[in-house]
């Protein structure tokens, strides 16, 4: 008899620099097509799903993924053997299993993204992989203002795109469109490096992106906070306010669920 799928949330932790995001795709290679192919070697149920479809080069330190799984090693040896298969970028830092109801994208509650940028005119090998890297400390005052005014339910449509299919986008923008919750925002300045942290319910595709280049330009003022406060209260125009932030210094930190939904006791027998 075919054994029961048991739903299992994973933690997972990749190095973003030679994918093309993490969303799987007809020709390139992507976190996702990675990851299904390991849990293939165990699993005839494979089809991994996301808290959040990161960038082409963005990075994840607590990405989490749900899948059905039908195969023969415990979940609590998974993430060994998963790793076992997996290439050196990639790593799965937990399994467990979780009630059938729980979704990775749908029961989250909020997630966190890690933005880093060094400033030293000087180019630095061992740190632009995971940062950007600018010529000069930015203004620090203005930088902490341009957080403060994104914090709370704002429209976010000049800083992302609805990531959605065409054919879902008309009824979410009846919904909810491109209202986002800001929950927290946070900066930690260590030597020439800056950390800028930012916990929203849910975020638009490149919206973290965009809002790190747009701070960056506020805080060379090239942009003003009251460009910025207007466009986050108007929705009538999509056109970016400053160059998006490049990839490499954005981290997915962590994803946050309610209680309740982290575990779940195993399925026993088959």
């Amino acid at each position: 008899m075919e054994q029961r799928p048991q739903r299992v949330r994973a933690v997972v932790c990749y190095d973003g620099t030679d994918f093309l995001g993490f969303q799987r795709q007809a020709t390139g290679r992507t976190v996702q097509a990675v990851l299904e192919q390991a849990l293939l070697r165990c699993s005839s149920s494979r089809a991994v799903v996301p808290a959040g479809r990161t960038d082409t080069g963005v990075h994840a330190a607590g990405q989490v993924v749900h899948f059905d799984y039908t195969g023969r090693v415990p979940v609590d040896r998974l993430s060994v053997f998963l790793n076992d298969r997996l290439p050196r970028d990639v790593s799965v830092i937990s399994c467990q299993p979780v009630p059938p109801s729980f979704h990775a994208r749908r029961s989250a509650l909020s997630r966190t993204y890690r933005y880093t940028l060094i400033a030293t005119r000087t180019r630095d090998p061992l740190r632009e992989r995971y940062a950007w890297r600018i010529d000069r400390p930015l203004h620090q005052e203005l930088l902490c203002a341009a957080l403060a005014a994104v914090k709370g339910q704002h429209s976010f449509r000049h800083f992302g795109e609805i990531p959605e299919s065409k054919q879902q986008r008309h009824i979410i923008e009846q919904h909810r469109g491109w209202q986002r919750k800001m929950l927290s925002t946070e900066i930690k300045e260590q030597g020439d490096t800056l950390h800028i942290t930012l916990e929203a319910d849910a975020f638009l595709t490149h919206m973290a992106r965009a809002l790190i280049g747009t701070f960056v330009a506020i805080s060379r003022e090239r942009c003003s906070l009251a460009r910025l406060r207007e466009a986050l209260s108007d929705s009538r125009s999509s056109d970016q306010l400053a160059p998006m932030a490049p990839p490499q210094g954005l981290v997915l930190w962590s994803v946050q669920y309610p209680e309740g939904l982290d575990a779940a006791p195993l399925h026993q027998g088959s």
